[in-house]
């Protein structure tokens, strides 16, 4: 997905090297090499000031990526400049488009298919959303080779503190992406939060990525398939259910 706006910084051996022993990357003062070599991204604009929201974020790889929890951040929070004060969070979804990823032995991904959140573009406060999307790659024969898609999605308002206010009325529980209440039906159809001039996107064939309303019919992100669990993970080359029932039954058969 948008593979024309893939930035490389290192070769593959430069990246191999240096993560050989890198087990995480915080704090960043014990990950210099690795942060410099890490591009930086326009994630998203904001419609009500156009301020633009960049991150450093690593697509070489999906060695470092962790699952969305609280929306603070896609890649890590030290990272990024968000640069606006109308900035509510930020969710991400990595989509394996099929391919398993067997370079690692076990990975957290969470959902793959990217949606809405109502709660946070709701129709009696100015909000809006922005997603844009980049490719993740993984080396194969000595080369960067994108394979994976990360899909982005940005929610700004003129309230974002009564916005998040809203939120935790609707779920006690501290993660922000998996709580009971959030995610209905109508979340996976994104045309339909376009129509509804909700939902804004980063132009990927225009220079200088400018934000577009619509048409609909332009809206580039449509019919994406993957898995809609949270509770899935990727675990020595399949998929396993992590829910509670998902859980127990892997102690049962003690896997």
């Amino acid at each position: 997905m948008n593979q024309h706006l893939l930035k490389v910084k290192l070769t593959p051996a430069e990246y191999q090297a240096i993560t050989a022993n890198l087990v995480d990357v915080e704090p960043p003062s014990r990950a210099t090499d690795y942060w410099r070599g890490i591009p930086d991204y326009l994630v998203a604009r904001c419609p009500l000031c156009n301020a633009t929201y960049t991150a450093k974020l690593d697509t070489y790889s999906l060695k470092y990526w962790l699952q969305p929890i609280y929306g603070r951040a896609i890649f890590r929070r030290h990272a990024q400049a968000i640069n606006c004060s109308h900035f509510v969070v930020v969710h991400h979804f990595i989509n394996l488009n099929g391919v398993m990823p067997t370079e690692l032995e076990y990975k957290t991904l969470g959902c793959e298919v990217p949606h809405v959140i109502p709660v946070f573009v709701p129709d009696d406060v100015e909000s809006y959303t922005v997603m844009h999307a980049l490719p993740i790659c993984r080396v194969e024969g000595g080369r960067f080779v994108p394979r994976y898609s990360l899909y982005m999605i940005t929610y700004y308002s003129e309230d974002p503190a009564l916005l998040i206010k809203r939120r935790w009325q609707i779920s006690s529980s501290e993660v922000m992406f998996v709580s009971r209440g959030l995610v209905k039906k109508e979340s996976w159809d994104l045309p339909r939060w376009v129509r509804a001039g909700k939902l804004q996107w980063l132009d990927p064939e225009s220079l200088g990525l400018p934000l577009r309303t619509g048409p609909v019919e332009a809206f580039p992100y449509v019919n994406i398939q993957g898995h809609k669990e949270n509770t899935n993970i990727y675990r020595n080359g399949k998929w396993q259910d992590w829910s509670f029932l998902g859980r127990l039954k892997w102690l049962i058969r003690g896997e």
